[in-house]
């Protein structure tokens, strides 16, 4: 292992999770950058009346991150970002041979690679006077064949002879996933469930049981931890062959867990119960405090793959009547899982999707670190605990300045902390911007959920009820628009709400409230985006009124305008890009773009820097290695100054939109003596950059397609004219096929432009 980690890990862990601007010098010097909850000293920040009534503990009140202490930060760190996350589970920080730490090989003490007792408990303090609560796995399954325990029990030690498995022969029986779980040493067979190295703890033995209680006191009572995750909880203690969810199993949690409550009634024991809802929820209340809830979460990629929101819901609706309420531990992919982002195939939209689902479930959500920037990984285990990376540069991304314990994710160019910090609709700012939002609102922290009919197979939707506050949640799993939707909620408790505010997702209108409390028909937008996710606060302001039916004073155009939500700045940078467009000033139009710019054309939507197949044989305009949607249109700028465009636009806010009213003629037009067509094309503009550009508009399709039709013409003869004036050099500049009339297209590459500009003008002057 080339880094080594120190107290710089513990501060890391604040300065880069809590997260703070300064060093862990003094906490009193500390700068505090968390703008989502004020530092406090408690870890119960839930108003009492409100938690009593919900019969809900500190943990709902948490969004925690799950930390691969060896893959996170391994210097000072520079305290980027603020996630805003109010819990944070350490993965093993014992000592332990192995990269994992699942092999204990003392329970008392931090492993040297990440620092000493003193470091970690520097760390935790600071943690808390930041109400940020922290858990640590423990692992009590087993130990690591090199605990002094296991050694002592191996050697015929009588205090530590029946603190593990034996047997003199071999049982050749297999675990639940047909593993061997008897190994030989010395001539004896010990049972290890999980593996070799790994011999099971014999919990039976009431002398092993007291000795875990109390490294479990010590930990909360003395180091001050907040709790435990423990982990493989169903396969504590063996009943022969069977070696999950025995009767043993659950009355030894029970009681493990009533002794650690009553040492820190305040201490969370978690349990992992990988197992079906029905059988995980058994566990919940007496065995463990919390479980994490593994159905729900490949619920939602089986829903993604089927296309169907119902099995999403039905998951949902089965987890919400088996557990206490709120009792469960939401997450999307943890350490043992193909990380979210691959599951689907690097796709940002699906993971903002995924990511507004668990953070405004009723559980409590927990985030694998990384997700929050898109890192991707799958088996084996190494790959998905790869380096947190905080910046593109390899090889140590920000990580370390050495050479990392294991190569980063190979998107970490895009994907990491720097490039996405400081960009409002990147997957960390809607990260940020969904936990700051849950912390502030308690329907969203201690409500209940309410099933919302949509009307389609491709939405998801629900209200999240609490006194005082209430939020809808809808999301399109399908890769396609939705348009043809309507949702209803028969009975709810939102009389009285008049308006509603986008958290996720453009201006919506609100709902007209039934006198039961509900909403029938409602429609929030015309066209739930592929992935889309609205997540809209409803309120006792109402949401302005739409615009009133606007004519054109220069076109018989009558648009009917969306409810209002761009701004006249909005409709100057929308302004600006069509001037710099028709002027060729790729440089000016492209400093008004988001990084990811949604195209939509029709029901396609595709991000302007997306790469394309290389099949459709389109250059690679600005040289960086892959062409993609940006290439054709630079080409397109290039081409409007090539043909002397005029491109007159009238751009004003039309509701969450920008409407450009444009005219625009070039020399075909001209040349073919017609009147420049009327098109109106929406943008989306957000702090002043353009993060979508929507499909075009016109008032008579077939009238422009006859003009289109017209415009091939002229370009047809303008090809013709090439061909026969300058036979020599129209392979070069005339390549692959293009459109109906025309039978090839413009090689324009930026080798070309020069030459194509000067041919254009002499053809143009051939034409007046």
């Amino acid at each position: 292992m080339e880094e080594r980690f120190w107290l710089p890990v513990w501060c890391a862990l604040l300065l880069a999770v809590a997260l703070v601007a300064s060093g862990c010098r003094s906490t009193d010097a500390a700068v505090d950058r968390t703008t989502t909850l004020a530092t406090t000293t408690t870890l119960n920040p839930l108003q009492a009346d409100a938690a009593e009534a919900a019969g809900l503990r500190w943990w709902n009140d948490r969004v925690f991150y799950e930390v691969f202490v060896r893959s996170f930060k391994d210097s000072d760190g520079d305290g980027i970002g603020d996630l805003g996350i109010t819990g944070i589970w350490l993965m093993p920080i014992f000592p332990s041979p192995s990269y994992h730490g699942y092999d204990v090989v003392d329970y008392r003490s931090i492993n040297p690679d990440y620092g000493t007792m003193d470091d970690f408990t520097a760390f935790l303090a600071a943690a808390h006077e930041r109400g940020i609560a922290v858990i640590i796995d423990l692992v009590i399954n087993h130990t690591g064949v090199d605990h002094p325990w296991f050694q002592a029990s191996r050697s015929g030690d009588p205090q530590y002879a029946d603190w593990y498995l034996w047997s003199e022969s071999d049982p050749a029986t297999h675990g639940p996933w047909g593993q061997d779980v008897w190994h030989e040493a010395d001539g004896r067979h010990y049972f290890g469930l999980f593996w070799e190295g790994m011999p099971d703890l014999n919990l039976a033995n009431p002398a092993v049981t007291a000795e875990v209680r109390d490294i479990a006191r010590y930990w909360v009572e003395d180091v001050g931890v907040d709790g435990f995750r423990l982990d493989g909880a169903r396969h504590l203690i063996e009943d022969g062959a069977v070696m999950s969810d025995t009767t043993e199993t659950v009355e030894w949690l029970t009681r493990f867990t009533a002794y650690v409550g009553a040492v820190s009634p305040e201490a969370l024991v978690l349990g992992e119960v990988w197992s079906p809802t029905l059988n995980v929820a058994g566990y919940v209340g007496d065995a463990l405090d919390l479980a994490f809830e593994f159905d729900l979460a490949s619920a939602g990629g089986m829903a993604v793959a089927a296309g169907d929101a119902a099995i999403l819901t039905s998951a949902q609706e089965r987890v919400l009547g088996a557990y206490p309420t709120g009792q469960y531990a939401a997450f999307l992919s943890n350490h043992d899982m193909n990380r979210i982002m691959s599951q689907l195939q690097g796709d940002v939209d699906g993971a903002k999707l995924a990511s507004a689902w668990l953070l405004t479930n009723p559980g409590v959500p927990f985030l694998y670190y990384g997700e929050e920037v898109g890192l991707q990984g799958t088996k084996p285990d190494e790959r998905i605990r790869t380096p947190m990376p905080w910046t593109g540069v390899a090889p140590g991304v920000g990580f370390t300045s050495g050479t990392p314990w294991e190569r980063a994710d190979a998107g970490f160019a895009r994907f990491n902390v720097a490039a996405q910090d400081n960009d409002s609709i990147s997957l960390l700012s809607h990260y940020r911007d969904l936990i700051q939002f849950r912390n502030t609102s308690p329907a969203l922290r201690y409500g209940s959920m309410v099933d919302v009919e949509t009307g389609t197979g491709s939405l998801f939707a629900s209200v999240r009820p609490s006194a005082d506050d209430h939020v809808l949640v809808v999301g399109n799993i399908t890769a396609n628009p939705v348009s043809t939707y309507a949702l209803d909620l028969a009975a709810g408790s939102l009389a009285g709400m008049r308006g509603v505010e986008a958290v996720v997702g453009p201006a919506a209108a609100a709902p007209v409230i039934t006198e039961t409390g509900g909403f029938l028909d409602y429609r929030p937008i015309e066209v739930i985006p592929a992935n889309g996710v609205l997540v809209l606060h409803f309120t006792e302001e109402p949401t302005p009124p739409p615009l009133s039916t606007t004519t054109s004073t220069t076109t018989t155009t009558t648009t009917t305008l969306p409810p209002p939500d761009a701004t006249a700045a909005d409709a100057e940078v929308a302004q600006a890009f069509f001037d710099a467009f028709s002027s060729g000033d790729a440089d000016g139009w492209l400093s008004l773009m988001a990084p990811e710019v949604v195209v939509i054309d029709g029901d396609e939507q595709i991000g302007l820097f997306d790469p394309l197949p290389p099949d459709l044989g389109i250059p690679d305009w600005n040289e960086d290695g892959v062409p993609a949607v940006l290439d054709i249109v630079l080409q397109q700028s290039a081409f409007a100054v090539l043909t002397e465009n005029d491109v007159d636009t009238v751009c004003v806010p039309a509701g969450p939109e920008v409407a450009c009213t444009v005219n625009e003629t070039d020399m075909f037009y001209r040349a073919a003596g017609i009147v420049a067509p009327t098109v109106v094309q929406r943008f989306t503009v957000l702090d002043e950059r353009i993060v979508e550009i929507g499909g075009v508009d016109v008032d008579d399709p077939a009238a422009a397609d006859a003009l289109f039709q017209t415009w091939v013409e002229q370009f047809g003869i303008f090809e013709a004219w090439v061909d026969s004036t300058y036979p020599d050099r129209f392979d070069g500049l005339f390549t692959t096929p293009c459109c109906v009339g025309a039978p090839e297209t413009l090689s324009l590459i930026p080798s070309t432009v020069d030459e194509l500009a000067v041919l254009l003008a002499e053809w143009s002057s051939t034409q007046r």
